[in-house]
């Protein structure tokens, strides 16, 4: 680590039991980390220094020197295996999902004679039999063993359910004992939001019976993977105490702060104060030829920030012909922070449920806009990216999110790589009155009190209808208002103000219905939801229960609206649901 640049973001591989105590060390490198790409000519050469002469391939020299421009990975692991004479990496390649007119076995090939100078016909013909048996499996990561005896190439697959355990090892041709990798990989599924199935490669002898499961789980404790492995005697008690207490944060207040953190918070002073996040990556779970089973974890860090301290404050003055898309960003330039601080990563004033559990109501929204595994979504309007990381999660769909925010997306990106996620979700920011994909790109557009930042909502529709392909689902649920002739003078104010705040053009559910009519889509239905949703979460972000009365929070004090005493509510949540013919 003292002959590398500094370490912003990375890991370490530890044993969870057996004599060895070994532990190795990862550098990670990100498409969307503008700090580590300034790191990337000093890492070239570091790796010279690190490796024995002439050890460094040219390709993989080159690689690191561009593979931002030439290339569509997304990331960069190096894993530093000892060999005589000093250090040389292991490297894995993330690659993104294939379009449906691309082709990934190209893509990895290309990749891989680079690295290694040989035509890698082996993994071609493997990641092209799994796309045709196996369509929803997604290659995600090509290792390629630079720093181990013989090379080797280990191929990552993701988006397994139990059911595809199978069919993914009979696509690839895998020697082992099937029924026995499908029982462990299923028990792995009961315990994990997510397994990662790692196959091993040789260029002359296709795929090797050894076999890997990575077990990635959300952050609470006990953490069931690890606990899983110590019922099975793959880790041992000591090991697993000190893997659980690594999950956290440090920040200047713990620990003498490392110089080049100080820099980096240097070269972003717009940012929060950094510091620094530490997770349980993964378990691993290795089965070698002979069939004896090891586990190891993937302790994560990385370089952050801390939220800045907020005030939640609206300029409420609405200046005559100003667009509502500058209005809005001025809203959520002044509004992120206290979102983030009130409500976390989920900007949603209603829910499905009342217990307060975000997840689950994102779920049920997907579920009621007709998600489906495998379905490549927009969310549009996606803030930080809370819920498209629920419906990648939950519901198994590709999600992209588009936010008006550049601040959001970088946000929601660093959001995303936290949550292992960024294989799944992709968050850009730009208008979603221009969405920037091509006809027909998505299975489904989804609206989660995001439709109304808009003066023109046919020509909104309009374009979603263009990235939809025939027979895509739009899905709309925010808030409307109740006809013009059902409001008094008392209703229409609080409508005006409630516009004003939100930067919304708050439409009837009518309205809506007919400007998607007008852009073109058919099956057009609403339904109001009143009776349905809760909105106990945003209630007690802006009103704090504290001693005698209750206290109303700086979020509270922009939005708590009084409460009709007569007559019916003008404001109220809907849904609108229409499909492209």
């Amino acid at each position: 680590m003292s002959a590398l640049p500094p370490v912003l973001t990375g890991g370490f591989e530890c044993r969870l039991s057996g004599a060895s105590r070994q532990v190795d060390l990862q550098l990670c490198l990100l498409r969307e980390d503008p700090l580590s790409a300034r790191l990337e000519p000093a890492l070239r050469s570091a790796l010279h220094r690190l490796a024995p002469p002439g050890a460094v391939p040219d390709g993989l020299d080159g690689l690191l020197a561009d593979w931002r421009r030439t290339t569509r990975l997304v990331e960069i692991w190096l894993e530093f295996d000892p060999v005589p004479g000093g250090f040389l990496p292991s490297v894995f390649l993330g690659f993104p999902p294939a379009g449906p007119d691309e082709d990934p076995a190209s893509a990895m090939g290309v990749v891989a004679v680079r690295l290694t100078g040989r035509q890698p016909d082996r993994l071609v013909q493997l990641v092209t039999a799994l796309r045709t048996a196996v369509p929803g499996a997604f290659p995600s990561h090509l290792g390629l063993m630079l720093g181990r005896p013989g090379g080797g190439m280990r191929l990552n697959i993701k988006r397994l359910q139990g059911d595809m355990i199978a069919p993914t090892l009979e696509a690839i041709g895998w020697p082992g004992d099937l029924v026995e990798a499908v029982t462990l990989g299923r028990a792995l599924l009961a315990v994990s939001d997510r397994v990662t199935l790692a196959v091993d490669l040789d260029p002359a002898r296709g795929v090797l019976p050894a076999i890997g499961f990575e077990c990635v789980a959300e952050p609470r404790l006990p953490h069931p993977p690890l606990a899983l492995m110590t019922m099975l005697g793959l880790a041992d008690v000591e090991r697993r105490g000190a893997v659980e207490a690594w999950p956290g944060r440090l920040s200047p207040d713990d620990i003498p702060w490392p110089a080049e953190l100080i820099r980096a918070d240097l070269l972003e002073p717009d940012a929060g104060p950094g510091v620094l996040n530490l997770g349980i990556s993964h378990i691993k779970v290795a089965r070698d030829a002979a069939g004896q089973m090891a586990a190891k974890a993937y302790l994560w860090f990385g370089h952050g920030r801390e939220e800045a301290p907020h005030r939640a404050s609206v300029d409420w003055e609405d200046p005559a012909g100003q667009p509502i898309l500058e209005r809005t960003r001025r809203y959520f330039r002044q509004m992120t922070p206290a979102y983030l601080h009130h409500l976390g990563t989920t900007f949603r004033a209603f829910q499905l449920g009342s217990d307060g559990d975000v997840r689950r109501s994102n779920l049920a929204w997907a579920q009621r806009a007709g998600l489906a595994p495998g379905m490549r979504v927009l969310d549009a309007g996606c803030g930080v990216g809370g819920p498209a990381m629920d419906l990648a999660r939950d519901v198994g769909a590709e999600v992209w999110g588009l936010t008006l925010m550049p601040d959001q997306a970088a946000l929601g990106r660093r959001l995303v790589m936290r949550a292992g996620l960024s294989d799944r979700v992709r968050l850009v920011a730009g208008d979603y009155h221009h969405p920037p994909w091509p006809d027909g790109f998505f299975d489904a557009v989804v609206f989660f009190e995001s439709s109304n930042h808009t003066d023109d909502p046919t020509g909104l529709f309009c374009a979603m209808h263009r990235i939809l392909r025939p027979g895509g689902i739009l899905y709309i649920s925010d808030c409307f208002t109740r006809p013009v002739e059902m409001l008094d003078a008392e209703g229409q104010a609080i409508v005006d103000r409630f516009d004003r705040v939100n930067a919304d053009r708050t439409r009837t559910l009518s309205q809506t219905a007919a400007a998607l009519h007008e852009a073109g889509f058919e099956g057009v239905s609403t339904a109001d939801l009143t009776g349905m949703v809760s909105t106990r979460r945003w209630r007690r972000a802006y009103v704090r229960e504290a001693g005698p009365a209750p206290v109303v929070t700086d979020l509270g004090g922009l939005y708590h609206l009084p409460d009709r005493t007569t007559g019916t509510s003008p404001i109220f949540c809907g849904e609108v649901r229409a499909l492209k013919s």
